[in-house]
């Protein structure tokens, strides 16, 4: 899901959501480096509460009213009417994933969770668009691809879900398989490997069986650290860790390339971190 103040695009060029609500596209000065504070940069939107960019010119804006619109630069390419060029995705939105300029999975604040799309000219213009009921009583969820995404449950319940045999969301609850239960947060890096941050703040490794399929919770697991309250993973073996008493580590497997060490090998990024 989309929850984010910064969004990279490259060494120069950045997305940044200011605390006032003002989304900006920033990028470094003409000689490639950032210093001036603030950047150069072109004002998006205002009154945000999320977003995602998909390229320097087109991005995804939520607004703190909870409407969802898909944004893109004027004719000249470059931001700066507020509001700008804009297409209305949804309504009573709480969080999204957009996947194309045409298709986003939108999480409504009633937690129900919709596969949408644009018209069949690409333009969004209908409220609500054309779409597929995924699941409800959602809290969070990541999308993989149009017919597959991990779904967490308002009760703890973490979901790995795809659509129907024709290709379709549609049925409540979806065909899914249970990966773990009492989770807070999660991060999938694919169909069957994925971080998952339980309730009691320890964070695992977890996996799919040997068939592929998730099935037994909890399922095969290696611990990570404890006392966890934020994370992010780079791959099966680095992972940024945030404590809960404000620390931030990068942290490794160890030299048998296993997660199970508590604290693991870890370097100490920075403290008193948000």
């Amino acid at each position: 899901m989309t929850n984010r103040a910064l969004q990279a695009l490259s060494a120069t060029e950045a997305y940044v959501l200011g605390d006032n609500g003002n989304l900006w596209f920033e990028h470094a000065g003409t000689d490639g480096l950032w210093g001036a504070v603030p950047p150069p940069r072109q004002q998006v939107d205002g009154s945000v509460a999320a977003f995602q960019a998909l390229n320097a010119t087109q991005a995804y804006v939520l607004g703190k009213d909870g409407d969802l619109w898909f944004e893109y630069a004027g004719e000249n390419g470059e931001w700066g009417a507020v509001p700008p060029p804009r297409q209305q995705v949804d309504g009573n939105v709480a969080a999204f994933q957009a996947l194309s300029t045409t298709e986003a999975y939108v999480l409504g604040k009633d937690g129900n969770l919709w596969f949408e799309h644009a018209d069949p000219n690409g333009v969004w213009e209908l409220v609500p668009p054309p779409r597929q009921h995924v699941d409800g009583n959602v809290a969070a969820f990541q999308a993989l691809s149009v017919t597959e995404a991990y779904v967490l449950g308002k009760n703890g319940d973490l979901w790995l879900e795809h659509a129907g045999a024709n290709g379709l969301w549609g049925q409540v609850p979806p065909p899914r398989q249970q990966v773990d239960g009492n989770v807070a947060s999660f991060q999938a890096l694919s169909a069957t490997e994925a971080y998952v941050l339980g309730d009691n703040g320890n964070l695992w490794f977890e996996h799919a069986g040997t068939d592929g399929l998730w099935g037994a919770v909890p399922p095969p697991r290696q611990q990570v650290d404890g006392n966890v309250a934020a994370f992010q993973a780079l791959s099966t073996t680095e992972a940024y860790v945030l404590g809960k008493n404000g620390d931030l580590w990068f942290e490794h497997v160890a030299w048998n390339g296993v997660w199970g060490e508590i604290p693991p090998p870890r370097q100490q990024v920075d403290g008193s971190v948000a």
